[in-house]
């Protein structure tokens, strides 16, 4: 069982997280998932964590799948994160 969490407006990986997703085009929206993840298992070992979608279908299900472009996305998304992680790094 994990407990829901709320990122505070002023956190580091919510701010990171929504620049990277800009930058790749993408309008972030903040949902409640409702569910268990790994940010969850993260945060409570004392991390700053934040769950990004990946566009996976049929979750939690037999069915579940993710497009290979999806994928591809992605991976954009996280190169995006890790030069706006970096230069907020260099910057401070």
């Amino acid at each position: 069982m994990f407990r829901g969490y709320r990122m505070p407006r002023d956190s580091a990986a919510l701010a990171v997280g929504l620049a990277a997703l800009e930058a790749r085009g993408y309008e972030p929206r903040e949902i409640s998932t409702g569910g268990g993840s790994d940010a969850n298992a993260l945060i409570a070992a004392g991390f700053e964590a934040l769950l990004l979608a990946n566009g996976t279908e049929a979750n939690h299900t037999p069915e579940e799948s993710v497009a290979a472009q999806r994928i591809v996305e992605m991976l954009e998304v996280a190169e995006a994160i890790v030069g706006e992680a970096a230069g907020r790094a260099g910057a401070g």
